[in-house]
């Protein structure tokens, strides 16, 4: 994880409205604010130049996800495959009856474009990470941009048929440039679909400030469902659906999340889920605070960005 020495942070503006954020969202959290506006921001927030070392392979390994990361994401690619695989299928049905080329924004180790790649699309992603793309490219064979979205060149302006960012923009210094890349980037008609934890959902009322949603240095903006879909069709786009997303899980990951809200039953789940006979269990878990957002690029270019 970061060292105290690598936490230079800086103060900000609010992205909606360049107010900057005067009173605090919760005493329990005293780097998250809210701004007038309605959107909650983390204020003061590591720099820019911070990425490198945040998103390291330590981060992809952290064993404490619920403060940082992931406790092993290799290890729980089935899973992560699988609830990809049926956004994808989804998205397929409704709206992309052809395959063409997709771009995964944020796209970690690849596994979305592995997937995709399996299901008859040309694929192509952005990440920040050195330890994913070095990963990507030594088990898939898929070059990366590695580096931040908004530094991607425009050559290729026009030409994806679906763009993603799964759990991303909530990590993005700049959400609303990458809003505007991923609808140049688009063909006209073309699909932009994303998911991000919602600090307008249930949960994080019910929950306040231990909402698994609230991750300090990484998780940088909280939007709510009706403050993202108003920032996308300021930027363009179509807002064609909104749900809450949900991902396949191990019991074990199941137990350790419930455990942060309700501690017994979570600690009897997670013994429990060492047992040999619930170590395999797995299954579709929709917690109802990740809202989904499917857009699309009108067909004539009308943006009025």
């Amino acid at each position: 994880m970061l060292t105290q020495t690598k936490l230079t942070k800086e103060f900000v503006d609010c992205l909606l409205c360049g107010k900057q954020g005067t009173r605090r969202f919760n005493s329990q959290l005293p780097g998250v604010v809210q701004c007038d506006c309605g959107l909650v921001y983390t204020n003061p927030r590591l720099k820019e130049e911070c990425l490198k070392d945040l998103y390291s392979r330590e981060y992809f390994e952290s064993h404490s996800s619920e403060e940082m990361g992931y406790d092993n994401y290799v290890s729980d690619r089935e899973l992560v495959e699988k609830t990809f695989h049926r956004r994808l299928e989804s998205l397929e049905k409704r709206w992309l009856p052809k395959k063409g080329w997709v771009l995964d924004v944020g796209c970690a180790t690849g596994f979305f474009l592995c997937t995709a790649r399996s299901m008859g699309w040309s694929v192509g992603g952005v990440e920040i990470s050195d330890y994913c793309c070095e990963y990507a490219k030594r088990e898939f064979g898929i070059n990366l941009f590695n580096g931040q979205f908004k530094d991607l060149d425009s050559s290729r302006a026009g030409v994806y048929d679906l763009v993603t960012m799964w759990d991303y923009i909530e990590h993005s210094f700049t959400p609303g440039r990458d809003i505007e890349k991923a609808f140049e980037l688009l063909k006209p008609g073309g699909i932009f679909a994303l998911a991000t934890p919602d600090i307008g959902s249930l949960p994080a009322k019910i929950f306040k400030q231990n909402w698994v949603g609230f991750k300090e240095h990484e998780h940088l903006y909280y939007f709510t469902k009706q403050n993202l879909c108003a920032l996308l069709e300021k930027k363009g786009f179509k807002v064609v659906k909104t749900s809450y997303a949900g991902k396949y899980v191990s019991l074990g990951f199941f137990a350790k999340r419930l455990a942060g809200y309700f501690p017994w039953i979570g600690k009897v789940l997670i013994q429990m889920s060492n047992w040999p006979l619930f170590s395999k269990i797995n299954f579709y878990c929709n917690p109802y605070d990740i809202v989904y957002v499917v857009c699309q690029k009108p067909a004539a270019d009308t943006s009025h960005r």
